[in-house]
């Protein structure tokens, strides 16, 4: 029997960085620089620092990730629930955070109506296409917030042509199928919720597109080929 813990793309960075540490013995710190810049990031606390981070496959369709903000829950709900606040971290977004409020994303196209909303905890949006994303908050203290964005598929939904990595390869853009995430998505989610935490640290991560991508596909690739 497999191990279910490998299912998700989390564990299998963490497994991969291990292979890593052991590589080195923990203590050649130009070896494992050398292993970070393999996968295109510039040091190895860079790419430590993303699998702490990495999104965490819930299932074949849904995607979730989690994060601390240096923040009381009133101040965090408001990157949420106000739409010029929201695109300072995501993108543009025309909305009214009510119940059954109809929104419209851009430059994607993307709109829908909150499906589901409780003031100062929770929102998400359900796409007219099919398939949601979920915003919620959980206060830690009156100085800390947790969170947790869940991006769930829907069962049909085909990566479009303009935004395909590998325009003549869709198993290769959507290795799990049709209706699963592929690279870019979960590279974009990534650096979203990444700029969100650094907000309220007033620090400033630089990922590369590219490195974020190169370790998705592996994740992704992994993923469906243990599950």
């Amino acid at each position: 029997m497999r191990d279910k813990a490998l299912t998700s793309a989390q564990a299998s960075i963490a497994c991969l960085a291990k292979v890593a540490v052991s590589r080195f013995e923990g203590n050649d710190e130009e070896g494992l620089a050398r292993f970070a810049k393999s996968f295109k990031f510039e040091s190895w606390v860079e790419l430590e620092e993303f699998i702490h981070n990495a999104a965490n496959l819930r299932d074949a369709r849904t995607a979730q990730y989690t994060r601390l903000l240096d923040a009381d829950i009133e101040t965090a709900w408001e990157f949420l629930a106000d739409s010029a606040k929201l695109e300072t971290w995501m993108f543009p977004a025309e909305f009214e955070a009510k119940p059954g409020a109809n929104f419209n994303f851009y430059p994607e196209g993307w709109h829908g109506k909150i499906g589901v909303f409780e003031r100062g905890r929770e929102i998400r949006f359900d796409a007219v296409a099919g398939g949601w994303t979920w915003f919620s908050l959980k206060p830690i203290d009156d100085r800390q917030t947790e969170f947790m964005l869940r991006d769930y598929m829907a069962p049909d939904y085909v990566v479009a042509d303009e935004i395909r990595r590998h325009p003549d390869d869709l198993e290769r853009d959507q290795p799990g199928g049709i209706g699963t995430h592929w690279q870019g998505v979960l590279a974009g989610w990534h650096t979203g919720t990444d700029t969100l935490q650094d907000l309220f640290r007033e620090t400033k991560r630089n990922w590369s597109y590219d490195a974020l991508c190169n370790l998705y596909d592996i994740l992704i690739h992994d993923y469906h080929r243990l599950a």
